[in-house]
């Protein structure tokens, strides 16, 4: 388990990264990120972490990270097409898509864009948008097929 970036009162925004060891019941600082961000998603595949998006405290960020668990080597990845936080991120279930939906812009304010990484040709595309702009939401995939 790990906990990746966010803010408190005293720092602001983070760039730590911890893990939980179960056995010894403690968390330890592996490595950092590039920069403090908040407001980001991380999705979790079988070999990697991917870390995207967020804000630095002065702007959305459009970055993306692959973290290794087993190294904690950060890399950097092709850059979502729009910097935004406070958006939610899932992996498709053949594990060959990351999406990033919705979330805040501080040009556009909500946004209603989905994209989408392929993790096969390493690089990010427009999907359809949602119908409505939101940020602060939810997001699932549900585990049966939707007609």
């Amino acid at each position: 388990m790990f906990a990746i970036g966010g803010r408190n009162n005293k720092h602001g925004p983070l760039s730590s990264i911890e893990k939980y060891d179960s056995v010894s019941n403690d968390w330890t600082v592996v490595c950092e990120l590039p920069c403090g961000i908040h407001g980001h998603q991380a999705v979790a595949l079988p070999d990697s972490i991917y870390i995207l998006g967020g804000s630095t405290g002065r702007e959305q960020s459009s970055a993306m990270w692959k973290l290794d668990p087993s190294t904690f080597e950060i890399t950097c990845l092709p850059s979502m097409n729009i910097p935004r936080s406070d958006f939610t991120s899932m992996v498709s279930h053949n594990c060959n898509f990351i999406y990033a939906i919705g979330g805040l812009n501080s040009q556009q304010g909500a946004l209603n864009s989905v994209e989408r990484f392929d993790l096969v040709l390493q690089q990010w595309s427009f999907v359809n948008p949602m119908k409505h702009p939101r940020h602060g939401h939810a997001s699932s995939i549900s585990l049966t097929k939707l007609k």
